[in-house]
């Protein structure tokens, strides 16, 4: 009888998990693939935003992003890829990376207030992704410019 009960606790607990994503996704968004990668400070589960429809769209209409998540941007050649924060809902931090290791981050980009001109940030040197998370979260983890987030193969 315990094991049911802990079975059914865990379909519950994932079913409301599920109920939050789903929420915080905006109406006709698709839900993109997903990759958790180790990473210091403690694993991130990405959403991979690898076509330009997926890339233009981005965060955009979110109504937030959970704990532990992020959405990564994969480019196919190293550029300086300009970010705003268009339709965003929530402030990010915004992590500019080369071949898994850090070039510049972005942090606490603020959302726009109505009327407002979206924020832009642009890298100095090319990239070829870039990781958003919520603001404050690249402090968190001690991601600065130089740091080795991930091997680049472990993210496609």
């Amino acid at each position: 009888m315990m094991l049911r009960t802990k079975i059914g606790l865990a379909l519950a607990v994932a079913a409301l998990v599920e109920l939050v994503i789903y929420l915080a996704l905006p109406a006709g968004q698709p839900r993109l693939p997903e990759r958790q990668i180790d990473m210091p400070g403690g694993p991130l589960t990405v959403e991979l935003a690898t076509t330009v429809a997926t890339r233009a769209s981005g965060l955009s209409q979110r109504r937030s992003l959970g704990k532990n998540r992020g959405m990564l941007f994969l480019f196919e050649h190293p550029a300086l890829e300009p970010f705003w924060m268009i339709d965003m809902r929530f402030p990010l931090d915004i992590v500019y990376i080369r071949e898994g290791t850090v070039t510049e981050v972005f942090a606490n980009v603020p959302r726009p207030n109505p009327g407002e001109t979206p924020a832009t940030v642009v890298p100095k040197v090319p990239a070829d992704a870039v990781l958003e998370v919520s603001a404050g979260e690249s402090a968190r983890r001690g991601w600065i410019s130089g740091v080795a987030l991930f091997a680049p193969e472990r993210a496609r």
